[in-house]
């Protein structure tokens, strides 16, 4: 069931969110802090 109806913006910024978590907890190791600040930018 859908419970809300998210602008786009929302909407990207909830999937680039997640994209961001799976990247760190996944890749973690591989990824220094200065190319997670870049992907976050």
């Amino acid at each position: 069931m859908i419970d809300d109806i998210p602008t786009c913006d929302e909407l990207i910024s909830r999937i680039v969110s997640g994209a961001e978590e799976l990247i760190t907890e996944r890749l973690g190791g591989m990824v220094t802090s200065s190319e997670s600040e870049a992907l976050s930018a």
